[in-house]
């Protein structure tokens, strides 16, 4: 049974807090370099159609009962290589390569530029003269793919002096009062842009000032 272990596949999906997914996958092998193209920085189809089901059934399949493999692509951004002792033969040892990558999934079909994630949060308070004050944050989050950097905007979607709605507290709209911005690398490699917006009601400003 040990030797029917080479190349045996096992792989995961998952989808984090960011709406990113993230993906997985393992196989056994007796090269400690893995097969080729499984490399960093790579976009490789881990789910290989030689094993859904096998040839013979695929080629022999008329009546569309085995479907093909699954066009899901994974960016490998980590591999972890570990010596496994898998079984015996003839009373040895039989060991195997254990190679694990991870990564992030592009799904079929999805353009390459990832959606933004966008939070609000909102403060209401009293003045000295008794007026309600509102005022709160738009945080929106864009992950990047480090091969599509340069292709991505980063555009800010307001500037100082505009009016933004929040829908937490409906009808309450907030004057854009400052905004911050900065990147960051998650653990998949993908750019992290989180941009705040943060704004107030019943605000007037003086002179828009308008960012480059």
């Amino acid at each position: 049974m040990a030797d029917k272990l080479y190349q045996t596949y096992n792989f995961e999906i998952s989808r984090g807090d960011n709406g990113i997914y993230h993906a997985s996958f393992d196989i056994w092998d007796n090269d400690p370099r893995g097969p080729s193209k499984y490399q960093l920085g790579k976009s490789v189809n881990f789910i290989p159609a030689a094993i859904i089901p096998n040839p013979y059934l695929r080629k022999n399949d008329h009546n569309n009962q085995y479907p093909s493999a699954p066009n899901y692509e994974i960016l490998i951004t980590k591999i972890t290589t570990t010596d496994e002792k898998i079984g015996e033969v003839c009373d040895y040892p039989y060991r195997l390569w254990h190679h694990q990558y991870e990564g992030y999934l592009i799904l079929p079909g999805n353009s390459s530029e990832f959606p933004s994630q966008v939070s609000y949060s909102v403060d209401v308070e009293k003045d000295d003269d008794g007026e309600i004050i509102y005022s709160g944050t738009m945080t929106v989050t864009q992950m990047i793919e480090p091969e599509n950097a340069e292709n991505v905007s980063r555009n800010f979607l307001f500037q100082i002096g505009d009016v933004f709605a929040t829908p937490l507290i409906e009808g309450i709209s907030l004057t854009c009062t400052k905004i911050s911005t900065s990147n960051s690398y998650d653990d998949l490699g993908l750019e992290v842009w989180t941009t705040n917006y943060e704004g107030k009601s019943n605000v007037e400003v003086a002179e828009t000032f308008k960012l480059p």
